[in-house]
């Protein structure tokens, strides 16, 4: 998978994103909502570019010790050719044993496909909540529990 690229989300891209948004969410954003989204201080947003067009894109939040992840969505025609896999780990790389240790995600109860990708991705339930109407996972990536499972990987392997 050599042809992508990952760049920021600009107005000019909203119209696509919402058209992705509708082609493969259950609750679809709208452009307001995406821009709403998209005016909060510590939020950001990022699209993947595939074959030439947008792929799918990840809006998430900067937090004081974490990064939450808001939206992953990935074009249907596209879904298995490793473009979330790459904005999941493009966040990852953002995370430091100094500052931001963790990644999470609400997962819904009744999106299988989405707990089976994070879980494939080192995330794990951390949780279980609800906003009232709904069951939400929260899915979660400690850097800290990784670094401690390679450090002990390491050590195994000296032996």
């Amino acid at each position: 998978m050599d042809d992508y690229g990952i760049r920021w989300i600009i107005r000019a891209d909203l119209e696509e994103l919402v058209a992705i948004e509708n082609e493969v969410q259950t609750s679809p954003f709208s452009n307001k909502e995406i821009i709403k989204t998209l005016r909060d201080r510590n939020c950001v947003g990022k699209l993947i570019y595939f074959r030439g067009e947008i792929g799918g894109f990840i809006i998430y939040t900067l937090e004081k010790d974490t990064i939450q992840v808001l939206r992953l969505t990935v074009k249907g025609e596209y879904q298995g050719e490793g473009l979330g896999t790459r904005l999941v780990s493009d966040l990852k790389h953002k995370l430091s044993k100094y500052k931001r240790t963790s990644l999470f995600v609400y997962a819904p109860e009744e999106n299988l496909q989405s707990q089976l990708f994070f879980s494939s991705l080192g995330f794990t339930a951390s949780e279980i909540t609800t906003d009232g109407e709904q069951v939400f996972y929260v899915m979660e990536y400690d850097l800290e529990t990784e670094l401690q499972l390679k450090n002990r990987i390491k050590a195994y392997l000296r032996n």
